[in-house]
């Protein structure tokens, strides 16, 4: 059990598992080394987290320069599918030249489609 007793200058704590007094100079002293402690515990918590951000960034750099991105670049060029509308690249499309004109499709089916409507 805990009791305070407050006076205008003094403030002492008793504990009744050891009975003893604790004077304001001791509970300083007992402040001091718990703060201590837990500015501690923030610095530490501060170090392990630079450190963690220091090797994010080593190892997106490392992954970076290892293995470069295999994307596939295309020249730009977007042709019109003539039944759905689409635009696409040119080199993914499906060709169809008819009567010396090229058509373009997304489809085989498309493709398709386009044909049966020219007979």
């Amino acid at each position: 059990m805990l009791q305070a007793c407050i006076f205008p200058l003094h403030i002492t704590f008793t504990v009744d598992i050891y009975q003893e007094e604790i004077d304001l100079g001791q509970q300083i002293i007992y402040f001091k080394i718990m703060l201590q402690g837990f500015l501690r515990i923030v610095l530490y918590a501060l170090l392990a987290y630079i450190i963690y951000k220091f090797i994010r960034i080593y190892q997106r750099l490392s992954k970076k320069s290892s293995t470069p991105a295999q994307t596939k670049k295309s020249a730009g060029l977007m042709v019109k599918d003539e039944i759905c509308n689409t635009y696409l690249p040119k080199e993914e499309a499906i060709k169809e030249i008819i009567e010396g004109k090229e058509y373009f499709f997304c489809s085989k089916e498309c493709r398709q489609k386009f044909l049966e409507s020219r007979k």
